[in-house]
């Protein structure tokens, strides 16, 4: 009768994990999509249409600006998940609010006559995605298992290229600008309430008690506590440099297609042909190995070293065209750089969750690993045009290379027990 009882709740948790998986990927897809769907196609088009002989300007100076809110968005949405006590749970309020308000703040974009109007809405509706992106990703060590988290970490980041898929061609098909951000906002809606009916979040007013501990004074007290922990520092170093990396090189794809390869040896000797080429190579290889990357995740017990092994691999890829000017190495760049990086997309957020010093601070915590993300947005500008000037594009994929090697090895230093829950990070 026990071995019943015990298997009935066995699969009971595998339905709730897969459950929770699924909307942890809707989630991410929606969220994706809109920030995708505005950076690439609706917003660098509303610019070109208001300030045509500035647009190249205009757009660094929003790019700018949505990356450093998007770094405050991230600590201040996990600060405020990790406080909140409700009946719909931790995460659900600041997830439901956010998608209110960049529901609200992408139809305003649609209606602006101005870049002025632009550079105010635009950093608006990052900070606002971003806190539902801090509340989405808090989930994960919330209502996950750590035996399961490879699987819901691949969940998630099979949400990102899909979602960039999805933004980028519903933008792109809609008749009007005000019809793309119609569409991206009722695909939020979509999927946040898909989220919140599939797999809702238990009430968390039974932990009232342990709000009262956080004050406002301790989160401020604390917000960088977590680098105390080794594991910590680590990840947050690793993520950092791999990123740097990541954004320095792809970032200036166009460029380097152009300049550096030459267009006479490209596809159809069109730049614009080649990026889309080799994105769409990066992101079938990306979505090739995600599955597998999760399940093996989840029955290999050595988090760390598959994460930096991917990031080695992927410097390894970036090292291949500063040895060869040529298209084929560039093809090789793109599967190398689309199997590691989906590799190491799909276990990273488990490996961050495993580090989390504190249960009641995860929120917090993970927006600052995050935060490694995003600031490297604000850095590679003037790392890639460094390395550009001094070695040309040569040096950038060198440099690039290096970078992505070094945060492999930053990780290989981690150490954690994989079958532990939040607070072994330590």
């Amino acid at each position: 009768m026990t071995e019943m009882v015990q298997a009935l709740r066995s699969t009971s948790s595998r339905s709730d994990v897969r459950r929770t998986s699924f909307v942890l990927f809707l989630g991410m897809v929606g969220m994706i999509a809109s920030f995708q769907g505005m950076y690439n196609i609706l917003l660098p088009a509303a610019i070109e249409r208001f300030d045509p002989a500035g647009k190249v300007q205009d757009l660094a100076i929003l790019t700018t600006s949505a990356a450093i809110v998007t770094i405050v968005g991230l600590i201040i949405g996990g600060i405020i998940s990790d406080r909140t006590r409700s009946r719909w749970g931790r995460r659900t309020p600041t997830i439901f609010f956010a998608a209110i308000g960049s529901i609200g703040l992408m139809i305003a974009l649609g209606l602006a006559r101005s870049v002025s109007a632009l550079m105010i809405l635009m950093p608006s509706v990052w900070f606002t995605l971003s806190l539902y992106q801090a509340a989405l990703m808090a989930m994960l060590p919330d209502r996950i298992p750590p035996e399961h988290r490879g699987l819901a970490s691949a969940a998630i980041a099979a949400g990102t290229p899909i979602g960039i898929l999805v933004g980028t061609n519903a933008a792109a098909a809609a008749t009007s600008s005000l019809g793309g951000y119609l569409v991206l906002s009722c695909l939020l809606a979509a999927t946040t309430c898909i989220m919140f009916i599939v797999a809702p979040e238990s009430s968390s007013l039974e932990n009232e008690s342990r709000t009262a501990q956080l004050t406002v004074n301790q989160h401020r007290g604390s917000l960088f506590a977590g680098f105390k922990s080794r594991n910590f520092t680590l990840t947050f170093v690793s993520r950092f440099l791999l990123f740097v990396s990541y954004f320095a090189v792809t970032g200036y794809l166009f460029y380097l297609v152009q300049d550096y390869i030459g267009t006479s040896g490209l596809p159809g000797q069109s730049a614009a042909t080649a990026v889309t080429i080799l994105l769409s190579i990066m992101t079938a290889a990306w979505l090739l190995v995600t599955p597998f990357t999760g399940y093996l995740a989840d029955r290999v017990n050595h988090t760390p070293l598959i994460v930096g092994a991917s990031s080695i691999g992927m410097g390894i890829a970036i090292f291949a065209p500063s040895i060869s000017a040529t298209w084929f190495a560039m093809i090789i760049f793109a599967v190398g750089m689309g199997a590691c990086f989906g590799i190491y997309f799909a276990i990273d957020l488990k490996l961050m969750s495993m580090v989390l010093p504190s249960e009641e601070a995860a929120g917090r915590d993970l927006g600052v690993l995050s935060v490694a993300t995003s600031a490297p947005q604000v850095l590679t500008p003037a790392v890639a045009g460094w390395s550009v000037a001094v070695g040309g594009y040569q040096l950038l994929f060198a440099s690039g290379a290096a970078l992505a090697i070094l945060g492999g090895l930053t990780a290989f230093f981690i150490r954690v027990r994989e079958s532990q829950n939040v607070h072994g990070g330590r």
